[in-house]
């Protein structure tokens, strides 16, 4: 009896034991609701909090140091008493017009700002460096999204002091170089952008993923490129020069044949501006010649028809002509508008030449073409009036040829107006 007694007793508890355990499931479902709670708790505080009551809390919790920078984040258009100035309002999309001194921070980031500021001073507090970093480079990362790059400029320096400094962590001072590139870039400072996006990549040389490396050459060829359109139009062909063959050394190292080539087009095309016919030449046979390795018919062809070009420009015709021949069977497989290019340049050219019957060919074929690309009247126009004219000279040629040589053959035109021979 006392045996099963215990036994029954040991059940009982047993089972109450069982009751009084969760299961997965249950376990689940009650972090869910935990989860959901705290969210909805903290969705209703972001929802009644304000300026006045967040600063309050953090003089409270003991943060003054997070007070006064959430005093001037809150309060001013730049840090501390600095003004945006008009580009970096435009930079913004705001219109420099009509703008007014207002509140940055969104009513519903506003805690999300406070936080941060608050795990920066007690990450000072602490000797913890690595949440310093993370609270700067979410503030920085929030006035990026909300378009006021100044202000991310200012928390991104403190991320790069830092990093480079305590921290002493060279995957951030990479990161920190690559947001400050890009922050600079969308403020217009191109100088400062590139500095920093050049130690980006120099990091990435020996700390970098492969990804990262090929970022860092994709960003500083972009930006070389905008600082060389800037020095173009400028008129600083020159300038421009040193910042495209910037771009040749990232193509040539990273192989890239599409960068090499743009760069080779671009060299070619300002040695010309500079009157420097002859590296304008070698830097676009270097295209055609890259194009053709690479299978590019297209580009080979738009090289073809600027060396034709510049042949011209310097009275080689006979080498001016043989691009343009090329250029012409290139783009028969090729676009239908390059065809017609090259059939116009060419009627043009022989114009020139006085190779009139060769020029009406060339105009006439310029001309088919054009009447079937219904999209383009205005190159219909041009290939109407080239046809004409050249048509025009062929004509008065065969009357000059008549007129000199021919007497009898012009008075039997005088007295009958028979057509002249040639005409």
């Amino acid at each position: 009896m006392g045996y099963g007694g215990s036994t029954k007793k040991g059940g009982w508890v047993g089972g109450n034991q069982t009751a009084g355990k969760r299961s997965f499931k249950q376990k689940l479902q009650d972090d869910v609701a935990e989860a959901e709670k705290a969210a909805l708790a903290r969705a209703e505080r972001e929802a009644t909090a304000d300026k006045k009551k967040l600063s309050l809390e953090l003089l409270v919790e003991g943060y003054p140091g997070a007070f006064i920078d959430y005093f001037y984040l809150t309060h001013k258009d730049g840090i501390a008493d600095d003004e945006p100035t008009d580009e970096e309002l435009l930079a913004r999309g705001i219109d420099p017009d009509t703008y007014e001194e207002r509140e940055e921070v969104e009513q519903d980031k506003l805690l999300h700002l406070k936080e941060n500021l608050q795990a920066i001073e007690g990450g000072k507090r602490a000797g913890d460096l690595e949440a310093i970093y993370s609270g700067t480079k979410n503030l920085g990362d929030y006035f990026t999204s909300v378009v006021n790059h100044r202000k991310a400029v200012f928390f991104y320096e403190k991320c790069l002091t830092l990093s480079s400094g305590e921290l002493n962590n060279v995957s951030k001072q990479m990161e920190s170089h690559l947001v400050l590139g890009k922050a600079h870039e969308k403020l217009g400072e191109l100088g400062t952008a590139i500095h920093h996006l050049e130690a980006y990549e120099a990091l990435t040389k020996t700390s970098g993923t492969v990804a990262q490396k090929k970022k860092a050459d994709q960003f500083l060829v972009l930006a070389y490129n905008t600082q060389a359109d800037r020095h173009e139009e400028d008129a600083d062909v020159t300038g421009a020069i040193e910042f495209i063959f910037k771009c040749v050394g990232i193509a040539k190292r990273t192989q890239n044949s599409k960068t090499l080539g743009d760069a080779y087009a671009r060299l070619a095309k300002a040695y010309k501006r500079l009157g420097d016919t002859a590296k304008s030449i070698e830097f676009g046979e270097m295209l055609r010649e890259l194009c053709k390795e690479s299978g590019d018919t297209e580009g080979e062809g738009r090289a073809c028809h600027a060396l034709a070009k510049t042949y011209q420009a310097m009275g080689e015709v006979d080498k001016a002509i043989e691009n343009l021949e090329a250029f012409l069977q290139l783009s028969r497989s090729g676009e239908p508008t390059n065809l017609a290019k090259a059939y116009c340049s060419l009627g043009v050219i022989h114009t020139k030449l006085g190779n009139y019957a060769v020029a009406v060919e060339h105009f006439e074929k310029f001309f088919s073409i054009s009447r079937a690309l219904y999209t383009d009247p205005e190159l219909q126009n041009i290939a109407r009036v080239n046809l004409g004219v050249a048509r025009g000279k062929l004509k008065l040629e065969g009357y000059i040829g008549a007129v000199k040589d021919d007497m009898v053959a012009l008075l039997k035109w005088k007295g009958s107006r028979l057509p002249l021979p040639n005409c």
